[in-house]
């Protein structure tokens, strides 16, 4: 048995949809690109949202064809509240992989994995700012733009 194990227990579903990145290009630290949100919602058993059209990924494909994920989005709950969610990955990709983003079409398989954080002033969420979250998810092509699902859970004693 592990000397601390750890429990997940269900924090929400995401389904998120981005546009196509816009391409900053190559940096000192690798190829920026940034995928603005332009919808989603958050189901969960304690919180209920959509996503504003005020965030974006910025992506970063780096020299070891690794795409880290820096995603910063801004919530309101059913019930009137904003939240501030935020939240980085890291996406193993082959060089095909990579090459077919670059080329501009999404490919096939990449799973994703994140570490969401929360911030928020309304009392009814405060509890976010307590929990550390983990999720996993994937993406996959919706016309002109990109859906983005996402399970989120955070650890528990």
């Amino acid at each position: 048995m592990a000397r601390y194990e750890m429990r997940l227990e269900p924090l929400c579903e995401i389904v998120a949809y981005v546009s196509a990145p816009i391409p900053v290009g190559p940096s000192s630290w690798g190829i920026r690109m940034i995928a603005p949100i332009v919808e989603g919602t958050v189901e969960g058993p304690r919180i209920k949202a959509t996503f504003l059209p005020v965030g974006a990924d910025f992506l970063l494909i780096r020299a070891d064809n690794c795409l880290e994920l820096d995603v910063r989005a801004a919530l309101k709950t059913d019930d009137g509240a904003f939240i501030y969610a935020y939240y980085h990955g890291i996406v193993d990709l082959t060089e095909a992989q990579v090459q077919e983003f670059l080329a501009g079409r999404l490919p096939a398989g990449p799973e994703l994995y994140v570490t969401p954080r929360f911030e928020t002033g309304h009392p009814n969420y405060q509890w976010l700012a307590r929990v550390q979250a983990v999720g996993r998810g994937s993406v996959e092509p919706a016309g002109d733009r990109i859906k983005v699902s996402y399970s989120w859970y955070i650890l528990a004693a």
